[in-house]
């Protein structure tokens, strides 16, 4: 089940930590990036590509503060829904600039309780 995300909720962080999955290890970040990326087939015409903060990168933890903003009311009102779920992955670059993708996950954003 995805995770709730009210829109305009600027309190709550999104925070990752990013593993190797054939070592088990955090995967060092420290010199690299990362964003965070997706699509939704509720709302087709607001992508998320937003670029995330290296909160700890000796150990592989991305932080994407004021999670709540990347999706807004006016953009819900706009498609007429009330929700929009999201397919996202955290992209990153490693320090030799290496790219991968972590592990998709889902949230869902929806419209705050006025709808303003």
């Amino acid at each position: 089940m995805a995770d709730e995300v009210v829109v305009g909720a600027t309190r709550k962080d999104l925070v990752v930590v990013l593993i190797d999955a054939t070592t088990g290890q955090p995967i060092v970040l420290t010199g690299g990036s990362a964003k965070l990326q997706g699509r939704s087939p509720d709302l087709v015409a607001v992508n998320i590509d937003a670029v995330m903060t290296l909160s700890n990168p000796a150990v592989g933890q991305v932080t994407m503060p004021s999670l709540g903003s990347l999706v807004t009311h006016a953009n819900l009102a706009a498609a007429s829904i009330q929700s929009a779920v999201y397919k996202l992955r955290v992209r990153f670059v490693d320090a030799s600039a290496k790219v991968d993708f972590g592990p998709e996950f889902e949230l869902v954003f929806k419209d705050n309780p006025l709808g303003a």
